[in-house]
């Protein structure tokens, strides 16, 4: 994690990771038209 460019931290793991992606890739994405053109399908 970083603020202002400053390195804060790391937050290791795969559920972190799994977590994290979900929000943009996840079944439910916060914003359902930012997935599809993320993935080039939009």
């Amino acid at each position: 994690m970083t603020k202002n460019g400053v390195v804060k931290g790391t937050i290791a793991g795969y559920d972190f990771k799994k977590a994290l992606f979900s929000i943009w890739f996840g079944s439910k994405p916060a914003d359902e038209n930012l997935k599809k053109g993320m993935l080039g399908k939009g």
